[in-house]
């Protein structure tokens, strides 16, 4: 991760590292740039072998702006969105050397996630191979006003988040993804 002091908690007011987002990924910013409206100051890179995935999260609402961006390079994947209220799931295919960009419902509503397997099918049967993912956000000290404030913790700050079976769920994904590795 880089553009974010470790040291500084992951809310309103986190300060910047004092290495900025590497050059060879600021490269990439100005080939994107012309596409986003962001200016990205916090970068995480993923490196995913064949069969892993990572969980539906909704990014945190209240240190990011209006987009998340991804660049998808080495294996093209499947991201599943997922509506919170209906649970309708949505597959999308990112393919490698692409940009995602996540704003609107896509960035404050939607859960996104890829499941951990080894191939994906949506017109065809892809194996996946590695994968690198470069998230880009533009960190901010200001609170969230989005249009989401059932998903957004900074309109929903000291409130309880979770209901007993997410407690539960968060339970068993620990057992199975964190203890079981340890």
């Amino acid at each position: 991760s880089s553009g974010i002091n470790a040291e500084w908690p992951l809310r309103p007011g986190t300060a910047p590292l004092e290495h900025p987002i590497p050059a060879s990924v600021r490269k990439v910013l100005g080939i994107i740039q012309p596409h986003i409206s962001i200016t990205p100051n916090q970068l995480t890179v993923n490196i995913y072998q064949p069969g892993q995935g990572i969980p539906k999260p909704v990014d945190t609402h209240s240190i990011f702006t209006s987009e998340i961006l991804s660049v998808s390079l080495g294996s093209d994947v499947v991201m599943d969105f997922k509506h919170p209220t209906s649970g309708k799931v949505l597959p999308v295919l990112l393919p490698r050397r692409s940009l995602t960009v996540m704003s609107g419902e896509s960035r404050y509503l939607w859960h996104h996630g890829i499941t951990p397997r080894k191939t994906d099918a949506l017109q065809d049967v892809v194996e996946r191979q590695l994968r690198i993912s470069l998230t880009l956000r533009e960190c901010t000290p200001d609170p969230c006003t989005c249009n989401f404030p059932s998903q957004c913790d900074s309109q929903n700050y000291g409130k309880p988040r979770y209901s007993v079976e997410d407690e539960e769920e968060g339970a068993r994904l620990e057992e199975q993804y964190v203890s079981a590795v340890y």
